[in-house]
């Protein structure tokens, strides 16, 4: 844990010290939201100071920006990101930026904390420095701190504090200094991470040295005695041997280290990988790499050496492949149950800076950039050609345009990752303003497919039948985008889930109760269903025909003066003749009747007290048009006029007598509550579904319309085209938008055998295939905070291992269908894979296993 009092609290002031001083004059609405602005503009200049608040405050200004409340924004309080030990408060470990916490710049913070003051002083003040990472100014949120032990005296310690312009070399000679043993020869030392009880040497030559350390990291230094023994290798051995890479000898320094014991070996392939700091991204990505037989068995051979391309700009130099390499060998050796993968770590750090830390990253990020940097490395495009975007291609049919398409892109990018990984979409856009069509064929590496919102709210919908039967009332937990047809499928299925007989269909209408009346609005199907207004209720009514394809009336029950004496209730007309007095009468007034009206009993008693003649005659008829009153057609089989375009009547029934009804309570109507869910789960398919729907793009991703001449939102669809030999599809479960992430956690249905998309190919003359599920990347836990591990099909034993960090155990083959809210990417094979093009004369079982 890193210390906050140490940066930024007052010697003078106690620990718990809570600020109670008056704040220093206000903000302005205007004022504020430029603060907010200048977080995102402020540059990162080396040396200076940002501020560390929690994600709770900060959520609380914008909240306050938004409604223009500035002074109800609180004192900073990060007690949220922060924790006590003794008598100092520590940030908590593995924090994520935007998620856990913001950073601030100093001019931010200082008005801020003027006019709001920080809550507790030792614990709200987290000052940090920019420095300089890959040449890169970055906020250091986590001070790398380093504990260096004398291995043969753990009594004898110091505690260093690196700085972004810190070697490995510099590290060597404070802590020599520290320990004093400054004046022992080099060839006499060593140096140790320790692993738990497992030790890796260090390469004291390396300049990373953020391939090294976390934020807190236990150092060991090893002083070779006058007998030439060393205190680790006899006195604490590791049971381990360093691999072949680069030299066999214990005087070089390895990048990779075994933890097995000496004797007995391993599966080959079963071998898991050390987390090196919040590394359990990639160790989950690159064991989902490593179980593809098609390309591991290119890396084992060495035939990837021909292919590097270490002229390709794109690439980097054929480090990334080399280490790869380097790491499928010791990892299907044998000789190994667990492995550090640091060349690995360190190489993609240094070409992508945004791995280089020890925060933590998402799996498919990091398998994105290993399969793209493999490609460029290993690209046999030596020199790529200029490919001049071809206007002509559109005029084409689109299986010639396809394969054009693909042909200019094969002529820059050939490598053993597009022979296996890429395919290729079908991308249509059609202008809102002149129908314009424009149609591309784009490769892709991943199906990034979108899951239903997460269910997350509550709406209440109470069900009516159209029967003498007793109302239901649904409590439906949901997603705010759940639409009313999702609603309307959950409450039928729900009610058939119960051996309820339920027929017809479902109208869900809205109520916004007024002093005299209600304000009635039919729901369209394809609209969300949640309602915030706490001022509207939601109806579904039992109806006997299709809202979408028959006419709708709502009937209201109202007194002379215009009160409510029911709800508002809705029906369907078999077609718009039908609304006459005779359907009102025999079809709608016994329901009102039934459901409303007092008893028979009660009826009779009532009418005895009344006089007859003009008083027979309790109610009268009105066709509402806008805010007017239109009297109803006196002929009993005389149909009301339907307008075209309109898509309901709104029909009052004024009663003489209001003691007629019963006093209105919804709830004395219901006998049954219900408790349901929009979605239980969500198969893989309905995935593919939502990422081949038609959608219209937004403002700031319009695209620009040849034929207008200018950006359209324009309708967008996606549709395979070319499916590849290995299918990764990638289940975006975290939800990101300026204000909010959340992580979707809802299970998905996953086919394990078999797995057919040939229906969802735009593509009819594509071959019939079928894939096979070969590894799962999961994700486990929430956003910023959770754990990666990885399941996966060993191709040499036909068994199936969990991948946890450095463990590799063996498991159960996943059931058929796999139902699970864990897995966050797919790794799919054909079932029958063309292998001749990439080695020919040799087979995948056999090499792997040799």
């Amino acid at each position: 844990m890193t210390r906050i009092d140490e940066r930024g609290a007052d010697d003078n002031t106690s620990m718990d010290t809570v600020v109670t001083k008056k704040p220093i004059g206000r903000v302005t609405i205007k004022e504020l939201n430029r603060l907010i602005s200048d977080v995102q503009e402020y540059p990162l200049e080396p040396e200076s100071n940002w501020y560390v608040v929690s994600n709770a405050w900060w959520t609380k200004v914008l909240e306050a920006a938004r409604q223009g409340f500035v002074d109800d924004i609180p004192a900073i309080n990060n007690s949220s990101i922060s924790c006590k030990a003794g008598d100092a408060y520590f940030l908590r470990a593995n924090l994520a930026e935007s998620v856990d916490f913001h950073l601030l710049p100093e001019p931010v913070f200082n008005r801020l904390k003027d006019v709001y003051g920080l809550e507790m002083v030792n614990r709200d003040y987290i000052c940090r420095k920019v420095i300089s990472k890959n040449g890169k100014p970055v906020v250091e949120v986590y001070p790398r701190v380093v504990m260096v032990y004398l291995a043969r005296d753990t009594s004898r310690y110091c505690e260093l504090r690196l700085t972004g312009s810190d070697t490995l070399l510099d590290l060597r000679d404070r802590a020599l200094i520290s320990l004093g043993v400054a004046s022992v020869p080099p060839e006499k030392l060593r140096f140790y991470i320790a692993h738990g009880d497992k030790y890796e040497l260090i390469d004291i030559s390396q300049q990373n040295i953020d391939s090294y350390f976390d934020t807190a990291q236990k150092v060991y230094v090893d002083v070779c005695d006058e007998e030439n023994k060393w205190f680790i290798n006899n006195e604490k051995p590791t049971n381990s041997r360093l691999a072949d890479y680069p030299s066999n000898s214990l005087s070089s320094y390895s990048f990779y280290e075994s933890t097995r014991d000496r004797t007995g070996s391993y599966v080959k392939g079963a071998c898991g990988l050390q987390n090196l700091g919040n590394t359990c991204f990639m160790a989950s990505a690159l064991q989902c790499l490593s179980n593809v037989p098609e390309l591991t068995k290119y890396f084992l051979s060495n035939r990837y050496v021909a292919d590097i391309n270490e002229r390709n700009p794109l690439g980097t130099r054929g480090e990334l492949a080399r280490a790869y390499g380097d790491l499928l060998h010791n990892m299907w050796s044998g000789e190994n149950c667990s492995i550090v993968p640091r060349k690995v770590k360190m190489t993609i750090g240094q070409f992508a800076p945004r791995f280089s830390g020890y925060a933590q990253q998402d799996s498919q990020e990091l398998l994105a950039y290993v399969l793209d940097g493999l490609h460029e490395d290993l690209n046999r495009i030596k020199v790529k050609p200029y490919v001049p975007d071809d206007e002509t291609l559109e005029r084409l049919e689109e299986h010639e345009q396809a394969e054009k398409s693909w042909q200019a892109y094969k002529a820059r990018n050939d490598s053993i990752i597009v022979d296996l990984v890429h395919g290729q979409l079908k991308s249509t856009l059609v202008c809102p303003v002149c129908a314009k069509v424009s149609i591309k064929f784009d490769p892709f590496c991943f199906l990034s497919v979108p899951l239903p919102p997460k269910e997350k709210v509550k709406q209440v919908v109470t069900l009516i039948f159209n029967t003498k039967r007793r109302w239901a009332k649904f409590t439906i937990t949901m997603a705010t985008s759940t639409t009313v047809q999702d609603a309307i499928n959950t409450m039928k299925n729900s009610l058939q889930n119960i051996g309820n007989d339920f027929t017809g269909e479902i109208v869900v209408y809205s109520i916004g109760f007024g002093e005299l009346s209600d304000e009635v609005r039919l729901l369209d199907p394809a609209e969300p269903i949640y309602i915030e207004d706490k001022n509207q209720f939601l109806y579904a009514c039992q109806v006997d025909h299709n809202p979408n394809t028959h006419k709708v009336i709502v009937i209201k029950n109202q007194t002379q003066t215009g009160r409510t004496l029911s709800l508002p209730m809705v029906f369907t007309l078999p077609n718009p003749d039908y609304l006459t007095r005779s359907f009102l009468a025999n079809r709608v007034l016994p329901f009102i009747s039934d459901t409303f009206m007092k008893s028979p009993l009660e009826l009779c008693l009532y009418e005895e007290d009344i006089k007859l003649g003009d008083e027979r005659e309790q109610y009268k008829l009105f066709v509402m048009h806008g805010v007017n009153a239109v009297p109803f057609p006196e002929a009993p089989d005389k149909p009301v006029p339907w307008p075209g375009g309109l898509p309901m009547h709104t029909i009052v029934f004024q009663w003489k007598d209001p003691q007629l009804f019963n006093q209105y309570k919804g709830a004395d109507l219901i006998d049954r509550e219900v408790n349901v869910s929009s979605r239980k789960d969500i198969h893989l398919m309905e995935c593919i579904d939502l990422f081949t729907k038609q959608e219209q793009l937004g403002e700031e991703d319009s695209w620009y319309c040849p034929k207008c001449k200018k950006h359209e939102r324009a309708s967008k669809k996606l549709d395979l085209w070319n499916l590849p030999q290995i299918l990764i599809i990638h289940l975006k479960r975290f939800q990101y938008s300026k204000w909010h992430r959340d992580k979707i956690d809802i299970p998905v249905v996953i086919p394990v055998k078999g797995f057919e998309l040939n229906s969802k190919l735009a593509n009819e003359r594509h071959e019939h295939v079928k894939y096979d599920l070969i590894a799962i990347s999961h994700h486990v836990g929430g956003l910023g905070g959770g754990h990666y591990t990885a399941t996966a099909l060993n191709k040499t034993t036909g068994k199936w291992y969990d991948f946890n960090d450095s463990s590799a155990t063996e498991t159960t083959a996943p059931t058929d269908p796999y139902v699970s809210r864990t897995p966050y990417m797919l790794v799919y094979r054909r079932q029958e894979i063309t292998t001749d093009v990439l080695l020919p004369d040799a087979n995948v079982e056999e090499e792997m296993e040799e």
